[in-house]
């Protein structure tokens, strides 16, 4: 008899709702544990109706042992009539939750429909320990060829005292197939028959005089395959507490694959409850050893925020390092989220980089999408060509849209527009950038150009010694090259004598005049004709030095000669005042 939770009523249920009120019934383990006891003790007392409504409404409520017991019923078509196919839902739906038992029972229906869903499940209840699967599996072993495996669960079944098991092993470990050869151990196993099967009458004989030697529990190679094998079908099927059980022993083996599928199961609760800091805490030491999986799995569980909080940075900066460790995945998923701007900042040259990248790993679909948007760019770029003369608004356009994808050509012709005005007012700042990036990308004219915003101040402060070395290496015409590099040096001695003459001047104005005598006479070499002639006014009135009108009147004559004329003497006379 069951109690309703909500109302109170006390009866016999027929289903998983109360007769008086309707609501579900649910009941815990103890109770369902309860209820099944007193299914049994009334088969017992032959109340077989009341019996099989127990055991139905257990059943449909999903308690395994309930299940497992109401199919063996069905199976046999005990008391009710038989029924094999719900009997074998219902060894399924217990199989699925790891039962050793029902996968077996399972397995032998199922051999009805499909031989290969059979075996699937008469291997994973041998897995599961069912006793009764050992011989049988051991059997489907050797007949495959898989003779360790065989050893294996025939040793298991022997343990068990299984007869039948025990001959086999003594013919293995006398013959050497599936196991080492070994008399000893073959002695030890027919030391467990008070007389011998007839057929290993002759063995026994043979091996009077040996001394029996317990034979060490067998370790085949290929059971770890075996799981995986398993995981796989598991997988197919959708058998999720399956496959979660089973890559559970194999991560308990150090199998990494395993343990990222453990992982994942217990961030996303499939096949188990859900335990997200222990699932991460396995994704996060795997990742830490090296697996690039993990760090792909971890940033897209980031990148989602389905199951943990969202932190997109966090994401990349996992798929960033799978991609390092060859997910190409990983890269293509980085590539698909700049070229969209998905949680990053769009941009589609970044998404070529990725997309570049992913097909290196060896991803198809990578090569195909960089492919695309390589064509994209450069279709933009043609256009922007072909309407340079004609419409330099709309060529400014394509060239902006196919640099920003990343294509070089296309940034230094942004850049050539930015710096001359076309299509776009002039930005001398924007023209650097895009020489700079292109140059960069190692684009020859544009590493040149870069030279000459270092050598001009083009959006950007001179500096001749960058500008020459970008100058050599841009591989361009010697010539071009000799002609910017000596107009180069010319503006920086020119730069370098206004400088030195500035500087004089400020001496003087300080009446500082032993030093700038000395500027002076520096720049008289240099051929500077305004500082020749300041030079000589003060010679001529012995400012700073003795007074020496002859070698003034010279100096005065040599400034004239490069260039520099006083005709009204005023600059002369501004000097003066400036050091009296």
């Amino acid at each position: 008899m069951l109690k309703c939770k909500s109302c109170g009523f006390v009866g016999k249920y027929s289903g998983e709702r109360c007769p008086r009120c309707s609501e579900i019934v649910k009941y815990s383990e103890s109770e369902a544990a309860d209820a099944l006891r007193e299914a049994r003790g009334l088969v017992k007392r032959h109340e077989f109706f009341g019996a099989v409504e127990i055991y139905s409404m257990l059943a449909d409520m999903g308690f395994t042992e309930a299940e497992l017991e109401y199919a063996e019923i069905l199976e046999r078509g005990a008391f009710v009539p038989r029924d094999l196919d719900l009997a074998m839902e219902l060894f399924l739906s217990a199989a699925k939750k790891n039962n050793a038992e029902a996968a077996y029972r399972y397995s032998r229906l199922a051999s009805r429909v499909s031989d290969e869903g059979a075996r699937f499940w008469l291997r994973f209840s041998a897995v599961l320990g069912c006793k009764t699967a050992f011989t049988e599996v051991a059997r489907l072993y050797s007949e495959e060829g898989r003779e360790e495996l065989a050893t294996y669960y025939y040793y298991l079944a022997a343990n068990e005292g299984d007869k039948d098991a025990m001959a086999e092993l003594a013919s293995r470990y006398y013959s050497g197939t599936g196991a080492p050869m070994s008399h000893e151990f073959a002695k030890w196993y027919l030391d467990k028959f008070f007389l011998p099967p007839i057929y290993l009458i002759k063995m026994a004989y043979k091996l009077r005089s040996v001394k029996a030697e317990e034979p060490p529990i067998p370790a085949p190679d290929d059971y770890s395959a075996l799981l995986r094998s398993l995981a796989t079908l598991a997988e197919r099927y959708r058998l999720d507490t399956v496959y979660y059980h089973l890559n559970t022993l194999l991560a308990n083996e150090g199998d990494p694959t395993a343990e990222l599928a453990v992982g994942a199961a217990l961030v996303e609760g499939v096949g188990c409850t859900a335990n997200i800091p222990e699932g991460l805490g396995r994704l996060e030491s795997l990742a830490a050893h090296g697996s690039g999986d993990a760090f792909g799995y971890l940033g897209a569980l980031y990148i989602e925020g389905e199951f943990v909080p969202k932190d997109v940075e966090r994401g990349v900066k996992y798929l960033g390092l799978a991609g390092e460790h060859g997910s190409a995945d990983a890269y293509e998923i980085l590539g698909d989220m700049y070229r969209a701007g998905d949680g990053v900042e769009r941009n589609s040259a970044t998404a070529v980089e990725y997309y570049e990248l992913s097909a290196k790993c060896g991803s198809r679909d990578g090569a195909t999408k960089a492919s695309e948007m390589k064509r994209k760019r450069e279709d933009f770029f043609d256009r922007g060509v072909a309407l340079l003369e004609t419409a330099p608004a709309e060529s400014f356009r394509a060239f902006a849209i196919s640099a920003a994808m990343g294509h070089r050509p296309a940034e230094h012709r942004l850049a050539a527009c930015y710096e001359r005005g076309i299509g776009t007012k002039t930005d001398r700042y924007a023209a650097y950038y895009w020489y700079t990036s292109a140059a960069e990308n190692g684009d020859p004219d544009a590493i040149f150009d870069l030279g000459r915003c270092y050598a001009y101040g083009i959006g950007v402060a001179f500096d001749y010694k960058r500008a020459i070395k970008l100058f050599m290496k841009s591989g361009a015409d010697r010539e071009l090259v000799r002609r910017e590099v000596s107009r180069l040096l010319d503006r920086k001695r020119r730069r370098m004598i206004k400088a030195l003459f500035s500087r004089a001047m400020r001496l003087l104005y300080a009446r500082k005049f032993e030093p700038a005598l000395e500027i002076l006479e520096g720049l008289g070499q240099l051929g500077h004709g305004q500082g020749i002639y300041t030079l000589g006014c003060l010679l001529e009135f012995g400012f700073g030095a003795r007074t020496d009108r002859t070698r003034a009147y010279s100096l005065y004559e040599r400034a004239y000669k490069l260039g520099f004329r006083d005709p009204r003497q005023t600059y002369k006379l501004t000097v003066l005042k400036m050091v009296r």
